[in-house]
């Protein structure tokens, strides 16, 4: 009889899990992260979501629409990096303008930005 390390032990556990209620193995991984990162559930993520009309709180983008979910945005004045005390939580948006929001916030990213906007639109004009 083989017996596996530790971890094979756990990750075999979890696709059988995962295999026999794929979309509930789902919606339990995506909660324990939005609680641990944002400190906002799932059901507040679809409550939001419905608010915004479901689309990016910026842009038309929906959700699924590259097959993942919108993010949770947050001030990264008050919480930097990927995790937030849940009082900065914004709204949900696109990766694309997720990004582009915390560029903004960032002093240095965002004279960056105006340089690149810039050089892009003098060039059109040449």
């Amino acid at each position: 009889m083989t017996v596996l390390p530790r971890s094979e032990q756990r990750q075999a556990q979890r696709r059988a899990l995962r295999d026999l209620d794929p979309e509930g193995y789902s919606r339990k991984n995506a909660d324990a992260l939005m609680r641990s990162r944002f400190k906002r559930s799932l059901d507040d993520y679809e409550r939001v979501l419905a608010e915004q009309g479901g689309h990016c709180a910026s842009c038309s983008w929906t959700e699924g629409q590259n097959g993942r979910r919108l993010s949770w945005d947050h001030d990264h004045g008050c919480c930097p990096g990927r995790n937030s005390c849940g009082d900065c939580v914004r709204g949900l948006l696109c990766n694309n303008c997720n990004y582009l929001a915390a560029t903004f916030e960032n002093e240095e990213l965002r004279h960056r930005t105006e340089g690149v906007i810039n050089y892009l639109t003098n060039w059109r004009e040449q």
